[in-house]
């Protein structure tokens, strides 16, 4: 909404863009996003390359003292977090 004139009943706006088909799981998840200002795209060439070359089969390996995978790395897995996929990526299993 561009502007909303004191005499009128309607307000003046511009078309930014479409969200989806109303009451659709899309939109709806593409309304929340905007409205609570999260950014998101798809995943940069340097972050896809450091994912894990086995994909989804990934485990996290147990924290061990001296372990490579773990160095320089934090363990949150007992933090409550949210992860925000990017439209057309899921983290569900197949």
């Amino acid at each position: 909404m561009d502007r909303w004139d004191r005499n009128s009943r309607y307000p003046e706006g511009h078309f930014v863009r479409a969200l989806g088909e109303v009451g659709g799981k899309e939109a709806e998840q593409e309304a929340l996003l905007v409205e609570f200002g999260v950014a998101y795209g798809a995943f940069g060439r340097a972050i896809v390359d450091c994912l894990p070359f086995e994909g989804d089969k990934w485990v996290v390996p147990p924290k061990e003292e001296g372990r490579g995978v773990w160095k320089g790395r934090e363990d949150l897995r007992e933090l409550l977090i949210c992860s925000i996929d990017p439209p057309g990526e899921s983290s569900a299993p197949s």
